[in-house]
């Protein structure tokens, strides 16, 4: 019997280390650099030269924005409200496409169902020390490599489509598909407060369109 209380005990001290061990946000602020290469890595797609991603969360929102020399594509996701818009911003087009909670999902099944697989040992990447997962998307659809600190998580684990099933957050993830790969590193990272007004959808100046509607536009191209 005491044996077995040592146990127990021994097995809770664990498990609170863990706990304290991990900070859980439920507010920040995240900056990615964006590489864009060959798969081989020798030329980079100019088109992308200097590309960012920006992330907002906080709470059950989160909106991300993707710059380039292209243009601007915008997400904004309400988990408890069941929506989300994107928000694409090309030269003199502006789209904006609606989308309920199954559509959302639908949109995200590429790498958010896939299974990611540790890979043994660690890599320290701007001052964190990451553990490693891979995943392959679904239908043919490349492979993701994610390198995540597992002493930070966001509470809010749907803020991007591939990333609920990992345990820490992302650091550096590497998607790659035929000729091409893409970078993501974390440049900052900040704790600070983020207005609501962020999470707001714009009230004009864009055409709307829904995610099914979007879907047929874009078969016919």
């Amino acid at each position: 019997m005491k044996k077995y209380i040592f146990t127990l005990l021994i097995l809770a001290g664990f498990l609170s280390d863990k706990a304290i061990a991990q900070k859980q946000v439920n507010e920040a602020t995240l900056i990615y650099d964006i590489l864009a290469t060959t798969s081989d890595g020798k030329s980079e797609v100019s088109s992308l030269k200097g590309a960012t991603l920006q992330i907002w969360v906080k709470g059950d929102q989160s909106r991300s924005e993707m710059k380039s020399t292209l243009g601007i594509e915008t997400s904004i996701h309400d988990i408890a409200g069941g929506k989300a818009v994107v928000l694409k911003e090309y030269s003199a087009q502006k789209l904006m496409i609606t989308y309920t909670s199954s559509n959302w999902q639908s949109s995200s099944q590429t790498f958010s169902q896939s299974e990611f697989k540790p890979v043994n040992g660690s890599r320290s990447i701007n001052n964190y020390v990451c553990k490693e997962v891979v995943a392959q998307g679904s239908q043919g659809t490349g492979e993701i490599r994610v390198w995540y600190h597992p002493e930070i998580q966001l509470n809010n684990n749907a803020y991007f489509h591939a990333f609920p099933g990992i345990s820490g957050l992302p650091i550096q993830y590497v998607l790659l598909k035929s000729n091409l790969r893409v970078t993501y590193t974390l440049r900052s990272i900040s704790y600070e407060p983020i207005p609501a007004s962020k999470f707001e959808w714009p009230k004009s100046g864009y055409r709307i369109m829904t995610y099914e509607e979007n879907l047929q536009l874009n078969k016919g191209k």
